[in-house]
């Protein structure tokens, strides 16, 4: 996706490079003539950090042993919708660099949260707007 070849923090990633105004290396696979880009499961910080308050402050989780939770949206957003809705937040066209992948890195993951909203009776919503608002603020 990125020179780093680093999937982790790739909003950040986005607005260091729109800060410098240097073009987004964008990766993607070729497959039958079309161009696919990753998809990963993005979660907004604050969606963690509730979610981990919330266990730790509600008595009823604190005799609850070892858990294992994925935490994550559930939702695998491929990373040219990131850019697309990166372009509308700051109403300019990004410059982007595209580069073909190879077929060993992963399309698309995406975090199973059916335990953790099984676990908390709840889910956390996420809004992919105003997590790349939060990061263009």
């Amino acid at each position: 996706m990125f020179k780093e070849e680093n999937y982790q923090r790739v909003m950040f990633q986005i607005k260091e490079k729109l800060k410098k105004n240097k073009p987004i290396k964008v990766r993607y696979f070729k497959i039958k003539n079309k161009e696919v880009f990753p998809s990963r499961d993005f979660v907004d910080i604050k969606i963690i950090f509730l979610i981990i308050m919330k266990i730790i402050k509600d008595k009823k989780y604190q005799n609850i042993g070892t858990k294992i939770l994925n935490v994550g949206s559930g939702i695998s957003t491929p990373i040219n919708k990131i850019i697309s809705n990166f372009e509308k937040l700051i109403n300019k066209k990004i410059k982007v660099h595209y580069e073909e992948i190879s077929s060993k890195e992963l399309i698309q993951t995406r975090a199973n949260i059916k335990k953790l909203k099984t676990f908390l009776k709840s889910s956390a919503k996420f809004n992919l707007k105003k997590t790349l608002n939060t990061y263009l603020n």
